[in-house]
């Protein structure tokens, strides 16, 4: 985006190569926002790296014959055509769904997860000028949920640990501290070999509140 530009200084130019420029371009955003970003993409990694993250994303467990252990890592499209979520969130089984490591991901994957996951239930999106209430979840009948959280779970991951939680029907977040309190969301602009990740929304529960640098606290601390 910013290959270079010019200082004016009485009658000299200073000229900064790209490299000066993009870290002081990202330096002014994380002024206003410590989330937001400015880097460099490398095209031939980047796929190779995706599919290897996608890969490592999740894990399924039967445990006994009515309990489906659920691990997520990240919320990326992929989970969406890995998991048969229809089948995998049945009324004849526990869930224990496991964010410890959730590192956020996808919104509009989370809100998909939690649609076949949940009952009814609704949250806060806050933008700048305006705040719109969402609704999701389409379940008739709630599931018996057990929700594992820990301080390394974040963002996408708080969004679905807080649905979870606000819900508040057959479910239990037990975890051994809050989660990482960022309720902050990106949207991510490229442009030519560079990716521009800025805020542009947060989200809110009705019951929990804002849990900017606050996080969700456990139903059950172990």
């Amino acid at each position: 985006m910013i290959k270079e530009f010019f200082i004016l200084n009485k009658y000299w130019y200073y000229k900064i190569d790209k490299k000066i420029s993009n870290d002081l371009f990202k330096l002014i955003l994380n002024k206003y926002d410590k989330y937001s970003d400015f880097y460099e993409v490398c095209n031939e990694n980047k796929n190779e790296i995706n599919k290897e993250k996608s890969q490592e994303n999740i894990k399924i467990l039967d445990i006994k014959d009515n309990i489906k252990y659920i691990k997520i890592n990240y919320f990326d499209f992929e989970l969406l055509d890995i998991l048969d979520l229809k089948n995998i969130f049945n009324e004849d089984y526990e869930h224990i769904i496991d964010l410890r490591e959730c590192l956020g991901g996808s919104l509009s994957v989370a809100l998909s997860f939690c649609d076949f996951l949940l009952t009814k239930t609704k949250f806060i999106l806050e933008f700048k000028k305006k705040s719109n209430t969402v609704y999701i979840g389409k379940r008739k009948t709630p599931l018996k949920i057990f929700c594992l959280i820990s301080k390394n779970t974040i963002s996408s991951g708080e969004l679905v640990a807080g649905l979870i939680k606000e819900s508040n029907l057959n479910t239990l977040l037990i975890g051994d501290s809050y989660t990482y309190g960022k309720n902050l969301i990106q949207k991510d602009i490229v442009i030519k070999n560079n990716n521009l990740k800025l805020t542009i929304s947060k989200f809110k529960f009705f019951n929990i509140g804002d849990i900017e640098n606050s996080g969700i606290k456990p139903d059950y601390i172990i």
